[in-house]
């Protein structure tokens, strides 16, 4: 599926279920300011019209079950479209109804009609939607209910005024049966697979806990201020019904524009704690509710609650529909869930409300309810932080990962070798390194959650915690030319190109790998000179040495050690050329090159190829949404010191008093289609060098698993994974003006 396609399926199925649930939302705020007056027609008293409200929830709740159930076995689609005939009907015949029973069938079909559609609709986005995007998507869906509530009561009002009260359900019935058609129109996608995760297993997990207690809380505060409230502002200024119904629907403007805001900020930063703060912002302003003097101040307070709550609902729903995704669970049980606990909510706030303000003033009420709401939003950050066990899974699944993968299944090409990829090389008994002594574990009770990845980052540096890439480039050493070298390889020797070596030149080469260059240069000096070639692999350098002959006329040394502390070693004004090949990020940059400046000879020559920071940035994506779910598994840093252009690169040049004359970029298409040959090649090629040293070794299949399932999500959104390998390349020259100056 092409890219364009792909985000026009994800449009259309958002903006069908937008339209159903702006459809539900608009029947159910019209019925609101009518049917009391209807049912007074009918000789309904105050128990009856009670009772007409509540069959209402009743029967969401009834169906809300249902639906939870057939959603994940049969599709979303289905039970979607058959919610929204439910409405049409139940509109209609809100409108021929000529007694009582007739209005409580109608009120009670409106009300499953409504429960079938939420979670069904709801489920349908959580299921179509890439993760990218998933916060946006549903804004725009609960920003659609906005919608249908804002226009529902005034729509309503007039048309009964002008027409009477069968008005309002035929218009209704019209645009709900409109809207039911538009669920009709055929939308590719995915089937539903079964859960493979009970939503009681989840249940039990922190961060599903924790986000149903944040909706929870948000909405028993929003539905304890809405009878309240209006009390307040009769009593306390006088206020209108108009009055009062503009000051709430601020707050429902509010949430409508609101909405597709916060799930964007959601999805393109998912470290950011919006439970928490949601939950902190309504505390901040529920207690000054009772303090303007009028009610547009009313409006503002309510518009900034309005806000927190949206905090809390919109990446709280796109949160739990990730988890999920993640653990394989059935998202119409899951979106049954958050409907229900969000039902709970809405249920205990005026209950816990009306209790409370017969015995404490409002003003007082309020404060405790912010002190309430903080203590929540510690709460959730706590639960958010707690490790979870991995959730229980039908033991006959288990997420396919690279090393799953025989490689007669690649596809074919120059790069794919035949041979096993060998084990990973046990240290020494007493062995030492400085990367290992400094690794930070995993530490039990840690509040680790998305909002704790930059602090997770801030401890690894203060403790110096650097993954060791050394490991990893063993590992892929007999792998590195089929897999790197093979697509790389020429534009590594084009570096050469653009430098002049001449028989006799003594060559430094720092960080040799695999010999490709080393080879060249040896071919290129033909025989007579000198060739000191360093690299810290050992199965790298032993790859090397394999790749040239001994040449009488030659001088050529291996060395297996640091490149900067080789590069100290060496005589000063002693070099015509030093190469750096894929390696100078491993250092710091403009320290290493004035070290390379005092080695070389007047007018001598230093030739970089480095990968840009821009490279390969769907690897590097999907790596951040692993670790920015779980900074736990992080151990140490991968430093790295990657230029972002051509430009960065000529900077270091001249700050190490070199003269840049040659400054390029470029980028390299790499020949992956799907994420098992992705996590593959970063194993093979030394892209992914320091990987194993920086994550928990324990949870490596884990790992593995979440980052397949990133680069899978990513291959399906976008028709492709897209890899591309940016570089820079860059010539410089010691001048002999700079040396005098010097």
């Amino acid at each position: 599926m092409s890219l364009a396609t792909a985000r026009g399926s994800s449009a259309l199925v958002v903006a069908a279920v937008s339209v159903a649930l702006f459809a539900d939302s608009l029947l159910y705020s019209a019925v609101v300011p009518v049917l009391p007056g209807y049912a007074e027609r009918l000789g309904v008293g105050p128990l009856g019209i009670g009772a007409l409200f509540a069959s209402y929830a009743v029967a969401l709740v009834a169906a809300t079950l249902v639906a939870a159930r057939i959603g994940d076995r049969v599709g979303r689609r289905g039970p979607l479209v058959a919610g929204m005939l439910g409405v049409t009907a139940a509109t209609l015949l809100f409108a021929f109804a000529t007694g009582y029973q007739q209005l409580l069938a109608a009120r009670s079909l409106q009300g499953a009609a409504a429960g079938v559609v939420w979670t069904a609709g709801v489920a349908l986005v959580a299921h179509r939607l890439p993760a990218k995007r998933m916060g946006l998507g549903l804004g725009v869906v609960m920003a659609s209910m906005s919608a249908g509530l804002l226009v529902g009561p005034p729509l309503a009002g007039i048309l009964a005024t002008a027409h009477g009260f069968r008005a309002p359900f035929l218009v209704c019935a019209a645009l709900v049966g409109v809207c039911t058609l538009a669920q009709l129109m055929p939308a590719a996608g995915p089937a539903p697979s079964p859960a493979r995760t009970p939503v009681r297993a989840m249940l039990g997990r922190g961060r599903f806990r924790a986000t149903l207690t944040a909706v929870a809380l948000a909405a028993a505060v929003l539905s304890m201020l809405e009878p309240l409230l209006p009390l307040d502002l009769a009593g306390r200024l006088q206020a209108t019904p108009m009055v009062v119904g503009l000051v709430f629907g601020a707050a429902t403007l509010a949430h409508l524009l609101v909405s597709p805001v916060v799930g964007s900020v959601a999805d393109r930063h998912p470290a950011f704690p919006a439970l928490p703060a949601g939950l902190l912002v309504m505390a901040v302003a529920v207690p000054f509710a009772t303090l303007p003097g009028s009610g547009s101040g009313v409006a503002v307070v309510l518009v900034v609650v309005a806000v927190g709550y949206s905090l809390v609902l919109i990446p709280g729903l796109s949160r739990l529909t990730l988890d999920v995704r993640a653990t394989g669970g059935g998202y119409a049980a899951a979106c049954a869930v958050f409907n229900l606990t969000y039902a709970v909510g809405m249920a205990a706030g005026p209950v816990a409300g009306g209790l409370a303000a017969d015995h404490v003033p409002l003003p007082g009420l309020l404060v405790a309810t912010a002190v309430v709401l903080g203590v929540g939003a510690l709460l959730v950050h706590r639960l958010e932080g707690r490790r979870d066990p991995a959730c229980p899974v039908d033991p006959t699944h288990r997420p396919r990962t690279a090393r799953d993968r025989p490689l007669a299944a690649a596809p074919t090409g120059p790069r794919r070798p035949t041979g096993a990829l060998p084990p990973r090389r046990p240290r020494p008994a007493g062995s030492r390194t400085s990367h290992r002594d400094h690794r930070v574990p995993p530490t039990e009770g840690e509040p680790m959650s998305r909002t704790g990845l930059a602090l997770r980052a801030l401890r690894l540096w203060i403790h110096g915690a650097s993954a060791d890439p050394t490991p990893d480039y063993d590992i892929a050493s007999p792998t590195y030319d089929d897999y790197f070298t093979s697509v790389m390889g020429p534009h590594s020797v084009g570096l050469l190109d653009r430098v002049r070596i001449t028989p006799g030149d003594c060559v430094v080469e720092l960080a040799c790998g695999t010999g490709h260059l080393t080879a060249e240069i040896v071919r290129r000096l033909d025989g007579r000179g000198r060739l000191a070639v360093v690299d810290k692999s050992p199965g790298m350098l032993a790859v090397a040495r394999s790749k040239v002959a001994p040449r009488p006329g030659l001088h050529l040394g291996f060395t297996e050690g640091d490149m900067e502390d080789f590069l100290r070693r060496q005589p000063t004004g002693s070099a015509d050329l030093v190469v750096i090949g894929w390696a100078i990020c491993y250092s710091q940059p403009v320290r290493l090159l004035r070290d390379v400046r005092r080695v070389l000879r007047e007018g001598g020559q230093v030739a970089i190829i480095e990968t840009r920071s821009t490279a390969l940035s769907t690897l590097r994506e999907a790596f951040e949404h692993v670790v920015a779910d779980d900074p736990s598994m992080l151990t140490s840093l991968i430093r790295v010191s990657l230029p972002k252009s051509e430009q960065v690169l000529g900077k270091w040049f001249r700050k190490a008093g070199l003269d840049p004359v040659i400054l390029e970029q470029g980028e390299q298409e790499l020949p992956i289609t799907s994420a098992a040959e992705a996590m593959d090649w970063v194993e093979r090629s030394g892209a992914g060098a320091g990987f194993r040293d920086s994550f928990d070794i324990s949870r490596e299949e884990e790992i593995r698993a979440r980052l397949g399932q990133a680069l899978e999500e990513h291959r399906r959104e976008h028709g492709g994974l897209g890899l591309r390998h940016t570089f820079v390349l860059g010539v410089a020259r010691h001048g002999v003006s700079r040396a005098a100056a010097a």
